[in-house]
């Protein structure tokens, strides 16, 4: 998963930012929260993210494991294109790596993106690498099917 690219004036002013008292009463500002991702990016030893995606097939059935919290339309987009009838996707599986957001949401905002690490397109690269697993799982399965039919 592609990371974002963080300037070294991007860091001057997260820091400046982080330098700051919360106001009274307040938990978190967006402002802080782009200043910490902006850390975190800063901090990590690549310029992506290396993650895992886990799919189990029981006949028509899939299981997808997700280390992430994902947008709601790239949970609909797997279930709709999946070559399995059903498809159960879960959320945090096995770990935590943030918000995958579709890249129109990018352009919207909110805390969600403003939050996560990653560049626009890596919703789009996570749903491309998902659609492969189940469809490689639904061809071995129905292979498999085949031999034991014929033997």
């Amino acid at each position: 998963m592609p990371a974002l690219k963080v300037s070294a004036e991007d860091l001057r002013k997260a820091e400046k930012i982080l330098e700051k008292p919360y106001p009274d009463g307040v938990d978190f500002t967006m402002e802080v929260v782009e200043a910490k991702k902006a850390l975190r990016v800063s901090k990590l030893k690549k310029s992506c993210v290396e993650t895992e995606i886990t799919a189990i097939g029981i006949g028509e059935l899939a299981f997808v494991g997700m280390p992430a919290e994902l947008f709601i339309e790239l949970g609909e987009q797997i279930t709709a294109e999946s070559p399995f009838a059903t498809t159960v996707i879960n959320d945090l599986s096995y770990t935590c790596i943030g918000y995958i957001a579709t890249t129109e949401a990018y352009q919207q905002g909110g805390y969600e993106v403003v939050s996560n690490i990653y560049a626009p397109e890596a919703g789009n690269i996570l749903l491309k690498e998902t659609m492969d697993l189940l469809k490689s799982l639904y061809k071995t399965i129905n292979n498999i099917k085949e031999e034991s039919r014929t033997t």
